[in-house]
Order: structure tokens, then C-alpha cells, then sequence
């Protein structure tokens, strides 16, 4: 079946959230990917890369994010909910209360929706945002924001609803909307990205998903935070995999000051190939990922 007719499939409904406990809760939302997931399918998430979601989806080590913006943010979100509906009357009204959806193709699509709406546009999804500290408001000048657009396309491809309206409150009370509708390539996009992204994940290709990123590198720490005992150095000698991250770490930090992202990138792979352990004997250099009280340390000697 094609995009297009596959998109007149409706939904399975799955519980309420209200109905499950918050393990249930957390359990439900690691057996696939969510609308907050999106944006790291597509390569755009400020906060989060590939590794991150396989670390939460499959690993059990999801960083804790609690903090005063995320408090206040679920505090507010049902009035940003009744802001969005005070802006657009005709359009919109609210059914708060919506059960948990996933897609009648590929149940490793999910969706939680903070309220749903229908109106003179059809029926629709309310995403609310808060972004109340200084300079927070700045990731809505040039518009939505991409991770923000990716998270709602996710809704309308697993809903196959009419739109998905985002409202958010930012620094200073004001107040953004952004309306979103389906567009067939882009939807079909994200869904190919996403499926591709959730079986790296459950085939545990870690080496899919390193790239040059910071968070990249703190997600490594945290999945190969376990000590074995006596750990032996790895024999890597003659593995093109290393030989090329080895080659690529010594080029870019010749010009660290022009390619730091490439040595950043060279260093996960050969953190990957290290993994639990703490040495890699490789050709022309030995390579450490050592354990200390502030964390590991990472060191590259040439022999």
C-alpha cells in the first residue's frame, strides 16, 4: 500500500494516560517513538541525538530531566491550551481528555497529545509550549521552531488528522501560534527516517549513530558506565575502523582550531570501539578511556 492511501487508516487508540501508572506510563513511551522523538529522527533536536533515544528506549538510562522550565512548563500547559482557544474560537474546541494513539501500520509510532481540538478546520491536535526564561523567546524569531515543526508532523502522521496548532508562551507574556497541515512528502520523510531510526535502535548499531556531536560524546559516557573487572586492553590492530578514527583524529587535531566537530567524531568512534572497557591498542598509538573520580578521560599516545 502506498503513502497516500495508507494515510486513510485510522489510529489504534491505546489507554488513557490518566488510566496508567507513571511506570506504565514511562514503560508505554519506551516501546516507541514519540512526537518528542521526532526531531532526533530528522537530525534537528537541540538537546538530544540517536543515542540518547536508544539509551532511554532500550537501555534503561535515560538522563533525568527535571528543573524549574520543566515544572513550570507541564504547570502551565493547560492554560496555554485555553490561550490557544481564546485566539481561535471559531476553530477551535477543546477535547482535552485523548488517549494515547499508535499507528495502525507501524505500532513503533506513537503519539501523546496535550489536547485535541476540532472546528471549522477539521479536527486537530493543541501542542503547548512555555519558553519563559530571557532568552527563550528567541527560538520563535525566524519562526517555529524546527524540533518544535518535527514533533507535530510526528502527531499528524500517526493521528492522520487535519492539523496540529502550536501555541506558546514565551518571555514577557507573549504569545505565538503556529499552524501546521499535512504534507504528504514531508510526512512520508519523517515516517522513513523514523523507522530507520527505531531499527538501528533495536539492532543496536551504536556506530549508525555516532556523529560530531557533544551530546553524542556525554551519551558514550553514560552508556559504557559500567566497570568490568580486569578489563583487558582491545587488540584493534589491523581493524580499518579504528585505523580510519585513529587517522581522522590525528588529522583534525593538527587543525583543531578549523575541525574540532571532526576530531569530536573520531573520538566516539574510538570510545565506541572501547565500550566498557578502558584501552585499545591500535596501529602507531595506544588509546585510553579512563575511569576517574570527575569522569573518563579520553588520551591518545603514539607508539
Amino acid at each position: 500500500m502506498n503513502f497516500a492511501k495508507s494515510r486513510k487508516k485510522l489510529p489504534t487508540w491505546g489507554p488513557f494516560q490518566k488510566d496508567l501508572t507513571d511506570q506504565e506510563w514511562l514503560e508505554w513511551r519506551r516501546g516507541g517513538i514519540g512526537g518528542s522523538d521526532a526531531a532526533v529522527a530528522l537530525g534537528v533536536h537541540p538537546y538530544k541525538c540517536a543515542l540518547d533515544l536508544y539509551l532511554d528506549k532500550f537501555r534503561n538510562k535515560a538522563k533525568k530531566v527535571e528543573n524549574n522550565a520543566t515544572r513550570w512548563g507541564h504547570a502551565l500547559e493547560p492554560l496555554v491550551v485555553d490561550m490557544v482557544k481564546q485566539r481561535f474560537p471559531n476553530a477551535i474546541r477543546v477535547v482535552q481528555d485523548l488517549p494515547l494513539m499508535i499507528d495502525p501500520d507501524f505500532p513503533q509510532l506513537r503519539a501523546t497529545m496535550d489536547a485535541g481540538a476540532f472546528g471549522d478546520k477539521g479536527a486537530g491536535i493543541i501542542e503547548a509550549k512555555t519558553a519563559l526564561s530571557m532568552h527563550g523567546g528567541l527560538m520563535f524569531k525566524d519562526g517555529i521552531p524546527k524540533h518544535y515543526r518535527a514533533q507535530c508532523l510526528h502527531y499528524l502522521l500517526v493521528t492522520r488528522l487535519d492539523f496540529c496548532v502550536l501555541g506558546a508562551l514565551t518571555e514577557g507574556y507573549r504569545e505565538e501560534f503556529f499552524w501546521i497541515f499535512p504534507d504528504l512528502e514531508e510526512l512520508e520523510a519523517l515516517q522513513k527516517a523514523e523507522l530507520e531510526l527505531w531499527a538501528r535502535m533495536e539492532a543496536g548499531d551504536v556506530f549508525w549513530m555516532l556523529d560530531n556531536s557533544e551530546k553524542t560524546a556525554k551519551a558514550l559516557d553514560l552508556l559504557y558506565d559500567t566497570k568490568p573487572d580486569a578489563p583487558e586492553p582491545l587488540d584493534a590492530r589491523g581493524n580499518e575502523v579504528a585505523d580510519r578514527a585513529l587517522e581522522l583524529y590525528f588529522e583534525s587535531k593538527a587543525r583543531e582550531k578549523f575541525e574540532g566537530e571532526k576530531k569530536t567524531e573520531a573520538e566516539n568512534v574510538l570510545k565506541a570501539l572501547i565500550g566498557d572497557g578502558e584501552e585499545l591498542i591500535a596501529n602507531g598509538a595506544i588509546v585510553k578511556w579512563s575511569r576517574t573520580a570527575r569522569g573518563r578521560r579520553f588520551t591518545v599516545k603514539v607508539v
